[in-house]
């Protein structure tokens, strides 16, 4: 018997020294010694990725090895339609700009149906979401400018001065510049002082400000217009538009064109100063069943234009005239 308990307990004598407490506490030990390595090691594995990228040498080793891996797996899964893709994930709710959506169908509607462009009082963005924006019909909103700052400063001295003493104004270039001379400067606050001057009789000017901190200026003296429902996202650039005709409204020169719209789906001109004779020609595949809008802008009324169908040219119907434009996108939200 006693040589059989000493068997038993030579047995049991490793299982009750793994389940001592000191032989717990070298292995909870020895536990946070691993976490504590593993740890370590990936703070290293991290901070040599971040050298690497923040190295050229680095950047460029890491951009060989990525495309490599790319090809390798080009025959198993093809990434080029995500590479080649404009969006990773497509909006549902975004409306396709383009004349590729517009129908003949379309064009008939709105000219058969529409033979003037309609002036409102007032108006629910909503509605002007709904009965023109998505219908491709221009609007005359007479209110539309009748509070902007824009309308009481805006004339030739003052811009001449603005552009030519502002800072984020008279050292930035601006785009899409075009003047009836052809001037060599490209400069509105060149131009602006030959006017000031009165060395020009009829001339026409017309600029986007395309730089944000020129535009951001511009921006001060008016509001976003508040028949635009929340949908429609407004361009960062403004354009100001500007000409002289004779005393008599008798005009010699012809429409001048507003271009590089950059692709927005909208254009809104709010009239400052003057009166603005404005057309309004179909294009694409509306062109050969439309005719053209006329119409006339006062001080303090916009023009809303659907630019999908139409494009805008104008001419001053007074001695001095002068507009404010801007352009935008709109989202096709739920309805």
């Amino acid at each position: 018997p006693a040589a059989g308990s000493d068997c038993c307990c030579r047995v049991m004598e490793p299982l009750l020294r793994c389940g001592s407490p000191a032989t717990r506490t070298r292995a909870a030990a020895g536990r946070r010694g691993t976490r504590a390595a593993c740890a370590a090691a990936g703070l290293g594995l991290l901070l040599l990725g971040c050298l690497l990228l923040c190295s050229r040498p680095g950047s460029r080793l890491l951009s060989y090895c990525g495309r490599a891996l790319l090809i390798q797996l080009l025959p198993y899964w093809d990434w080029t339609l995500y590479s080649n893709s404009d969006c990773l994930i497509r909006n549902p709710y975004y409306f396709e700009s383009g004349l590729e959506s517009l129908q003949l169908a379309d064009c008939i509607s709105v000219c058969q149906r529409y033979p003037k462009v309609e002036s409102l009082h007032r108006v629910d963005p909503k509605v002007f979401l709904q009965n023109y924006l998505r219908q491709n019909l221009p609007l005359i909103i007479t209110d539309g400018a009748e509070e902007w700052v824009a309308q009481r400063e805006f004339t030739v001295p003052f811009l001449t001065r603005l552009y030519s003493d502002h800072p984020a104004l008279q050292n930035t270039k601006v785009c899409s510049y075009w003047d009836s001379h052809h001037s060599l400067e490209n400069r509105p606050g060149a131009f602006l002082e030959e006017v000031h001057r009165q060395r020009l009789d009829q001339w026409a000017i017309q600029w986007k400000n395309c730089n944000k901190a020129a535009a951001k200026v511009i921006r001060a003296f008016y509001q976003r217009p508040y028949f635009l429902p929340p949908v429609v996202e407004l361009a960062e650039s403004n354009w100001l538009l500007m000409a002289s005709g004779a005393e008599d409204g008798a005009m010699e020169n012809t429409f001048v064109k507003v271009r590089d719209h950059d692709g927005d789906l909208l254009m809104w001109i709010a009239q400052l100063q003057g009166v603005f004779e404005i057309q309004l020609l179909p294009k694409g595949i509306c062109a050969s069943r439309c005719t053209h809008y006329t119409l006339q802008l006062s001080p303090g009324e916009t023009v809303a234009v659907p630019l999908q169908m139409w494009e805008v040219q104008y001419r001053p119907l007074s001695s001095i005239s002068i507009g404010l434009a801007a352009t935008g996108n709109w989202l096709q939200d739920p309805r």
